[in-house]
């Protein structure tokens, strides 16, 4: 979970982040944001939106856009490589 960092996938499955996040669906933790992180619960991304994700969510992060990408945009893709 972004938030309490309650594990929703295992080890195998985290070095395969399409694979650990289908997994994580499949075992119902279907409260995802727009940007891709993953919570174990409502509360708990209503808690992170409140604390600070409102400041740094991205949204959806376009495959096509890559002219003019805000920096945070950057970082995340990095992230994801």
């Amino acid at each position: 979970c972004a938030e309490c960092s309650r594990p929703l996938f295992d080890v195998e499955e985290w070095v395969d982040p399409p694979r650990a996040t289908m997994a994580a669906f499949e075992r119902g933790y279907d409260h995802a944001c727009a940007c891709g992180l993953l919570y174990c619960s409502q509360r708990c991304r209503s808690r992170a939106w409140d604390a600070h994700h409102r400041l740094l969510c991205v949204g959806a992060i376009p495959d096509d856009d890559d002219d003019g990408e805000h920096p945070l945009l950057r970082f995340r893709r990095a992230l994801a490589a």
